[in-house]
């Protein structure tokens, strides 16, 4: 029996997928790869890790060890404290607070975005059991 002969590994170039039935499923299988490499990271280094992904039609999809939410509150609640012990506090003070607001709203959309997801694989366990 003659070898099969493959291409193997490519090396493929970073650029936009214009085909969207191509792009939708490259995006599926690199988002299981993501989250795949954060759970190795996770559990070689102990740490705590979280990623949040949007798709093309915005969508959230997360990924977190222990959770999402724990880390978050970890991320936001050490945040404040190094600027409320930070010497430059007058400097804070008359910082423009724009991009800290966007962020919270963005976090607290992924959290709700997170939440109907979790809502969503319920429904489909239960219509599929």
């Amino acid at each position: 029996m003659a070898p099969k002969w493959n291409k193997g590994r490519q090396i493929i170039l970073i650029e936009k997928i214009e085909n969207s039935s191509k792009r939708s499923v490259t995006f599926s299988k690199r988002k299981f790869d993501a989250f795949k490499k954060a759970n190795e990271l996770s559990n070689l280094c102990e740490s705590d890790v979280a990623i949040i992904i949007f798709s093309g039609g915005g969508k959230a999809f997360s990924y977190g060890n222990p959770n999402v939410y724990a880390i978050f509150d970890q991320f936001v609640h050490a945040n404040s404290q190094r600027a409320l012990n930070s010497a430059s506090h007058e400097f804070l003070e008359t910082q423009d607070f724009t991009c800290v607001r966007e962020m919270d709203a963005r976090i607290i959309e992924a959290g709700d975005n997170f939440k109907l997801e979790q809502e969503r694989q319920k429904n489909v366990v239960i219509e599929d059991g």
